[in-house]
C-alpha cells in the first residue's frame, strides 16, 4: 500500500498549494478502498477504523462534489472536507512508522 501513501502525501502537496485536481483524486482513492474491499472482502475491511474514516471522508467527498456542481455549495463544505483528507496524513505517518519499524526488526533477525 506504499503507492497509496505516495498519492495521499501526492493530494496533501497539491492541497496546500492550492492546485486543483479533486475529481483525479477522488477516483483514486476509489480504486484504493474498491481494492481493498476485494482484498480483504467488505467485513475485514471495515473493521479497521482508518478504513472506515476513508470511506466516510471519500463518501462525503463525491456527495459534496456532485451537491457542488448543482448547489454551488459554499467554501465552508470544502474546507470541511479538505480538513478531514488532510487528516489522512496521520495514516500515513503511521505506514512509515510501521514500515520502518518492520525493516529494523528484519535488519536485527539477519544478524
Amino acid at each position: 500500500m506504499l503507492c497509496f501513501d505516495l498519492i495521499v502525501l501526492l493530494n496533501i502537496l497539491l492541497l496546500v498549494f492550492g492546485i486543483e485536481v479533486e475529481v483525479a483524486f477522488i477516483v483514486v482513492y476509489w480504486i484504493e478502498i474498491a481494492s481493498k474491499v476485494y482484498t480483504y472482502g467488505p467485513h475485514l475491511y471495515l473493521r479497521s477504523q482508518w478504513n472506515r474514516f476513508d470511506l466516510l471522508t471519500m463518501t462525503l467527498a463525491v456527495v459534496l462534489f456532485i451537491l457542488d456542481r448543482f448547489l454551488s455549495l459554499s467554501e465552508n463544505w470544502h474546507s470541511f472536507v479538505m480538513c478531514l483528507r488532510v487528516l489522512r496524513l496521520f495514516k500515513l505517518l503511521l505506514n512509515i512508522k510501521r514500515y520502518l519499524k518492520r525493516k529494523r526488526k528484519g535488519k536485527h533477525g539477519a544478524m
